[in-house]
């Protein structure tokens, strides 16, 4: 088969008895060739007119360079919107960017609105790129030049460098990336890059300078890993290696650096340069400085001891002390004198610099003298001192000093109490200035020697003289309470100072408190001495008073000693001498000593009796006790009633007591004896009392203090016994077992206490004369009752009764089958039953066949 479109363009072939094409619109030919085992062959022309509908073209078949995508884009006519396209490759747009390996094949296909589609198809063969040489970096130093190859002789290619050389072959010198394009003769092209690296060695040895005689100039290279250096015209041996080379300048040079700096394996080489020019230091003459005193004005040293044609733009420093001198001004105070108060020469040093920046330092002395000693010494008196030498106001060192001494008060009043008495010296009046001021003395002291003077200032203190009272105090009782003798009343002022008494005085306490009571006081006088002193003024000042004390009459009070509760009002006024005087305490005690035991009730009371003396007014008291018994308390427990034979359980509690004792009217006994002086004692009935069917006892408590016993009389009736038996049936059975119970007694009202002895039953009590319990698990099960009589209480316990409960077995079997045939019509049954307690000893088995067989085996 052939097919061939309008154009003549073959579309289609096939070998194939039946296969399917795709036709363009327009004219088609249909070519057949038919061709057998024979040579015959023969031939079928058709022509095909297809209808127009959408129309897919593709780019003619082309070719690819390696690695270079390419955009295939499908150009649709005719048909109807809207068009889906569908690639070889699978993608979906009207184009698709390719980048095949191989020779390829690329088809696509367009679906319209109208349901016609078409496709095309297109052939795309791959090229390889054309092979370029692989260039590797390389590294140079900065004055070489290195060459790149491209590395291909091939005469169809073509070369394109980064720096727009256009052979194989590139030189270069500058440190960069170069980039080389090859093209074949199809227009493929292939790239490479090399970099290249250039080593510096940017030595620098610094700029031209020019240096002062003698002076050092300090070369640092920069740049290079290694460095020599040489001193012109010597340009051979180097003087020095390392980054840094001193000169000492005495002429004018040149110095060279050779430097070497290696980096990243390549070693390269460079040389720097650098003048040095000699310059002249300054010249330094001094003028001779004058002696000064350590307390001189400020020397200025550049207009004193500078002489032409010293440059005086420099500085003076101190050498030997170098605070002395400031911005080119000696300070005679700040240098000081020598030791032990001797002159001392001090050395400066000038130091100068030129317009050209060279230095000169020279040294000179000047000599500071010491001042004469003056040292005030501080004085502090009190204004009643009177004439004082002020001598003492001057150091020992002071008054040692060769030449002369004055005195001047700053102050008026001061400067004429300031008498000069001669060679003797001066002299200060205290007296005669006012009180609580301090005066400035001025002291100067002139050294014939040098003439240096000196000044000192003594602090003088004339302290104030305080005018003191110890005021006036009244005679005191000698019952009179402790006195303040600085409260206002008594009038002692300024207040703040202290209180004394002479050597074997009485009545002052604590500082500034007199206590009245002084033994064996008969109108006794005391003098106290009041003495203040101005806080810090040391100029104490001394007044005193005179106390009289009158003596405190003789009270006491007799003890009253110990009374009942219970016995009402007692009179207390013998007990207090002398007679008239007032009673007063706890519990209510009248003024006239009326007091009221029942009232007060129990308790210790506080009684106090004061008299007052109507002669000297002074008042004493006496104080004491009287003592009030509660009455005793009894509290007996005693049951309503006696059982007969049993123990009567008597208990008692007391209070305000020591003790209890019980008695009886009857023969019994308290704990086997006739009475007891027990708190919980057991009475037996005796046979007595038994038979009259009661009994009377007595208990009082023993031991009251003042107050009469409390006392209890009892009378108990003696009641039988109620009678107790269980009647329970039936004694045995398998479990489930049900018992009925039932209470057998002779009293009447009673209260029932059962209790199966049941314990994993909620039903294991009773309180009913008939009662029903099941036991619902085999054993040995004990019931017992109680029964109490509820008015007398008199309670019996009923004789147990024991309850077997046995086990029931539970039946179960199992069988070798459930269906029978006629070879195996055996069936074996096997007894599975299972039992609490016990073993089974009879088995009855009912087979059910229509011979109703039985069997007592297992």
């Amino acid at each position: 088969w052939s097919v061939k479109d309008s154009t003549d363009a073959t579309i289609a072939s096939s070998t194939k008895k039946k296969d399917t094409i795709r036709m363009q619109p327009g004219r088609n030919r249909l070519f057949l060739t038919l061709r057998t085992s024979t040579p015959c062959v023969n031939a079928y022309v058709d022509t095909i007119i297809i209808d127009p509908f959408v129309q897919l073209k593709l780019p003619k078949d082309t070719f690819i360079c390696a690695g270079n995508p390419m955009t295939l884009k499908a150009v649709t006519q005719g048909g109807v919107p809207a068009f889906r396209y569908k690639w070889s490759t699978g993608d979906t747009l009207d184009e698709v960017t390719i980048n095949p390996g191989v020779d390829s094949s690329f088809w696509a296909a367009v679906y319209d609105a109208a349901g016609c589609d078409n496709s095309d198809t297109i052939k795309v063969l791959w090229k390889p790129l054309p092979k370029v040489n692989n260039m590797p970096d390389a590294r140079i130093c900065y004055d070489q030049i290195h060459t790149f190859d491209g590395g291909n002789d091939s005469t169809n290619l073509r070369y394109l460098w980064s720096n727009g050389d256009t052979s194989r072959y590139t030189y270069v010198s500058d440190s960069n990336q170069y980039r080389l394009r090859v093209t074949d003769s199809i227009g493929c092209h292939n790239f490479d890059t090399a970099v290249l690296f250039v080593n510096t060695v940017p030595v620098d040895a610094g700029p031209n300078t020019s240096v002062c005689d003698k002076d050092t100039a300090v070369l640092n290279a920069t740049g290079a890993d290694s460095y020599q250096w040489f001193v012109a015209p010597n340009l051979t041996t180097p003087v020095a290696a390392g980054s840094s080379y001193s000169y000492i300048v005495t002429a004018d040079r040149d110095i060279y650096v050779k430097a070497v700096r290696t980096y990243a394996g390549l070693t390269c080489t460079n040389t720097d340069s650098v003048t040095i020019t000699k310059d002249a230091l300054p010249d330094i003459t001094f003028a001779t400085l004058t002696p000064r005193c350590v307390n001189s004005t400020p020397v200025n040293l550049i207009s004193e001891a500078l002489t032409w044609p010293t440059l005086t733009t420099g500085t003076f420093e101190g050498i030997s002390t170098p605070a002395s001198v400031s911005s080119n001004f000696f300070y005679p105070d700040v240098a000081g004198a020598g030791v032990n108060n001797t002159p001392m020469k001090h050395t400066l040093r000038y130091t100068v610099t030129d317009a050209k920046g060279c230095t000169s330092s020279k040294n000179t002395d000047i000599t500071v003298n010491p001042l004469p000693v003056a040292q005030a010494v501080d004085g502090s008196y009190c204004g009643y001192d009177g004439v004082k030498p002020m001598n003492p106001h001057m150091s020992t060192a002071t008054s040692q000093v060769l030449g002369t001494k004055t005195w001047k008060a700053l102050d008026a009043a001061a400067q004429t109490a300031l008498v000069q008495q001669g060679l003797l010296g001066y002299t200060f009046n205290v007296n005669q200035v006012p009180q609580n001021r301090t005066y400035q003395m001025e002291l100067k002291v002139t050294n014939s020697q040098t003439g240096c003077i000196n000044f000192d200032t003594a602090n003088i203190t004339v302290r104030e003289i305080p005018v003191v009272d110890a005021g006036f105090v009244a005679p005191l009782c000698q019952t009179a309470t402790t006195i303040d003798l600085e409260a206002s009343q008594y009038g002692s002022n300024p207040a703040g100072g202290t209180w004394s008494q002479p050597a074997g005085g009485v009545g002052l306490e604590n500082g500034h408190f007199f206590n009245p009571d002084v033994p064996d006081s008969n109108w006794s006088k005391s003098k106290i001495y009041y003495t203040y002193d101005i806080p810090g003024n040391n100029c104490p000042v001394t007044d005193s008073v005179e106390i009289t004390v009158k003596p405190r009459p003789d009270v006491r009070m007799g003890n009253p000693g110990t009374f009942c509760v219970d016995t009402g009002v007692l009179q207390l006024s013998s007990y207090g001498t002398p007679l008239g005087g007032i009673w007063s305490g706890d519990g209510g005690v009248s003024a006239g000593g009326l007091f009221n035991a029942t009232a007060a009730g129990a308790g210790s009371y506080n009684l106090k009796y004061q008299y007052t003396d109507f002669g000297t007014g002074c008042s004493w008291e006496a104080t004491g006790q009287i003592a009030i018994q509660e009455k005793p308390t009894l509290t007996v427990v005693v049951p309503k009633a006696a059982c007969e034979g049993a123990t009567f359980d008597l208990s008692a509690t007391y209070t305000v007591a020591t003790g209890l004792q019980w008695t009886t009217q009857g023969d019994g006994l308290f704990d086997g004896n006739a009475t007891s002086t027990a708190s919980a004692p057991k009475y037996v009935p005796g046979p007595s009392d038994n038979s009259g069917k009661q009994f009377t006892f007595n208990v009082q408590t023993t031991g009251n203090g003042v107050c009469k016993p409390e006392i209890r009389q009892y009378n108990v009736e003696i009641f039988a016994f109620p009678k107790a038996d269980i009647q329970a049936a039936p004694l045995t059975g398998c479990e489930p077992h049900n018992v009925n119970f039932n209470a057998i007694t002779d009293q009447t009202p009673v209260s029932y206490d059962w209790n199966f002895g049941d314990a994993g039953s909620t039903s294991n009590t009773g309180t009913n004369a008939k009662e029903e319990h099941e036991y619902k698990k085999f054993g040995t099960y004990t019931a017992t009752l109680k029964i109490v009589n509820t008015q007398t209480g008199c309670e019996k316990q009923a004789l147990p009764v024991n309850i077997v409960v046995h086990a029931t077995p539970k039946a179960n079997f199992k069988m070798s089958r459930k269906v029978t045939t006629v070879a195996a019509t055996d069936i074996t049954f096997t007894d599975m039953s299972t039992i609490g307690q016990g073993a089974i000893s009879k088995y009855e088995w009912e087979l059910g066949d229509p011979l109703n067989s039985k069997s007592s085996a297992k």
